[in-house]
């Protein structure tokens, strides 16, 4: 076996596997919605909750912004990882119009934790929401209307405009 048919062999083996992955994530997806149709209310997040979530996103703190986010959205630690995601996809859903975060110098006044967090240069919040939690990101911003690739957009505009920042303007594209 040459070296071109070894290289069509692997191409051939990672579209499998990125086949199988995606319909495992779509099969997990599907009794993630299911749950969520059979979950209790979620109660409102107190404002404090709320300010400590802004707080820990602006300090780059995975565990605290972790532990707040599962806290708020009624999650037991011993609830399983489907039951985990659902639990938090439905806070999510239930409430991302109440996640507005304010700090001197954030362009959008009460504007979406999502926004804060690229702000912030705290690209893991949005790792870790979308990639475990599996939420949905693309939604606008009840303070702006805009959403997060909007915002990542205009601020690639903003940093491109200003000597030296070429490195944030790559650090914002690959989000």
């Amino acid at each position: 076996m040459n070296i071109s048919q070894k290289a069509i062999l692997f191409l051939i083996f990672l579209l499998v596997q990125l086949s199988v992955k995606a319909q495992v994530a779509a099969d997990e997806q599907k009794e993630i919605d299911q749950i969520i149709k059979t979950l209790p209310v979620i109660l409102r997040p107190l404002e404090e909750e709320l300010a400590s979530w802004c707080f820990a996103i602006g300090q780059g703190d995975s565990k605290s912004y972790t532990s707040l986010l599962r806290k708020m959205a009624g999650v037991a630690s011993s609830d399983p990882p489907v039951l985990v995601k659902a639990k938090v996809q439905k806070f999510w859903m239930t409430y991302y119009a109440d996640f507005g975060c304010d700090s001197s110098g954030f362009p959008v006044e009460y504007g979406n934790i999502l926004k804060y967090s690229v702000h912030q240069n705290f690209s893991l919040f949005i790792d870790g929401v979308t990639e475990y939690y599996n939420v949905n990101i693309n939604i606008p911003d009840p303070a702006d209307g805009k959403n997060l690739l909007d915002l990542v957009q205009d601020e690639v505009v903003r940093y491109g405009k200003i000597p030296g920042q070429m490195d944030k303007v790559g650090e914002l594209r690959n989000l």
